[in-house]
């Protein structure tokens, strides 16, 4: 299976459980149903024995009405459902109707994925958020996704593996690479977009 030029399961088994992590917020106003057009496929690709859930990160505004906005994480499903043609359907009637809005925090949706404890997590991003400087939002951002996701002290693996998209924009501190490099086997990828097709940046 694969998801905007990255593949899961090659030369193996396919993974009986993947989340799909997308960035849902202000930045993609232009290329989100792009996107949404490739998450699709991708969630049609599985078969019935495959499990599956979608997690957005985005932003609203904050009550205090102070024009800043907090984050927010939708979910399709609390786990990972079978890839029936009725999950199917529905997933693509739940992302018709997301509208992007506020900032791009992946961290946030990251989270949310991992603790629904699937195989795969595949995250794409447009934009990071500048937080202190590149070294201390990275490092921040690694020791915390070492907890949630450590290594084993016999195999050495990590029990989800995360691949990472950075989309349309250069990753200003590195974070997606960083997070593929540790937690995905080197499963990275930047995109580009022509508002019609998704092209593996290599």
């Amino acid at each position: 299976m694969s998801f905007a030029g990255l593949v899961a399961g090659e030369g193996e088994r396919p993974p009986e459980s993947v989340v799909y992590v997308v960035d849902a917020s202000g930045p993609m106003v232009t290329t989100l149903r792009e996107v949404f057009a490739e998450l699709t496929r991708s969630i049609e690709s599985l078969d019935a024995g495959q499990r599956f859930s979608v997690v957005l990160f985005q932003g609203e505004p904050a009550p205090s009405g102070d024009g800043e906005h907090r984050s927010v994480v939708l979910t399709f499903s609390p786990q990972p459902v079978p890839a029936t043609r009725g999950s199917k359907d529905r997933a693509a009637a739940w992302l018709a109707a997301v509208r992007p809005v506020g900032p791009s925090r992946p961290l946030d949706g990251i989270r949310a994925a991992l603790t629904m404890r699937p195989e795969v997590v595949f995250v794409l991003s447009r934009a990071i958020q500048r937080t202190g400087g590149p070294t201390p939002a990275v490092g921040q951002a690694l020791r915390e996704l070492d907890g949630l996701n450590p290594r084993s002290d016999l195999s050495g693996k990590r029990p989800v593996s995360i691949k990472t998209v950075q989309f349309v924009d250069p990753d200003p501190v590195g974070l997606m690479r960083a997070i593929a490099a540790e937690h995905g086997q080197g499963g990275a990828a930047r995109l580009e977009s022509n508002h019609r097709v998704l092209t593996p940046r290599r």
